[in-house]
């Protein structure tokens, strides 16, 4: 459920830079966002994008079947187009999984810690570094997911010439007690 602040934060897209509902979408922008419903953070980046114009799917209680079998997959097959998302890894990996018999791969990774006392950590692991950092996202602190929702607005050029081969998100991370990983992505066609 999305609560009245996240509302708030939501609506203060439309006076970033570049994330206007006016802009147009071409072919290398993110025009479908996935996101787990079930953090705000990710909820925010929704809010954000859905306001500048791209479909966001919502994974409820992270279970990617529904909307792969249903909407996303036939759109993947039929016209691949970048797509975007802020998730858990377990859905990264399946995605990733689902994606390359039709020639997707992973084209930007970052991961999103945040810890039980409230600090948060993010490690951009494919992916230019000037197209994000995760310093950038430190500097944001509780408002990265503003500077991610810029970021996976788009699918730069520079993206499609990154080094190809498999993510890393089939691997478990070993998090203390009470911490959460996010991963943010983008699969696009090779």
């Amino acid at each position: 459920m999305i609560n009245r602040r996240e509302l708030l934060n939501a609506a203060a897209v439309l006076a970033v830079p570049g994330l206007a509902g006016a802009q147009s979408l071409d072919a290398r922008a993110i025009s479908r966002v996935l996101i787990d419903e079930r953090h705000a953070p990710a909820r925010a980046l929704g809010l954000r994008l859905a306001a500048a114009g791209r479909a966001v799917h919502r994974l409820s209680a992270g279970d990617l079947t529904s909307v792969w079998l249903d909407e996303l997959e036939p759109l993947w097959r039929d016209h691949p187009l970048p797509l975007a998302g802020l998730t858990e890894s377990s859905a990264l990996f399946c995605l990733e999984e689902l994606t390359l018999r039709n020639g997707g791969r992973v084209v930007f990774h970052a991961e999103h810690v945040e810890f039980a006392n409230g600090e948060l950590e993010h490690a951009v692991l494919r992916g230019a570094e000037t197209y994000l950092s995760a310093r950038e996202l430190r500097r944001a602190g509780r408002e990265w997911p503003r500077v991610l929702a810029q970021v996976l607005s788009v699918y730069p050029e520079s993206l499609a010439r990154a080094r190809p081969g498999r993510s890393v998100a089939g691997l478990a991370a070993e998090l203390p007690p009470g911490a959460q990983l996010l991963s943010s992505w983008i699969l696009a066609p090779a």
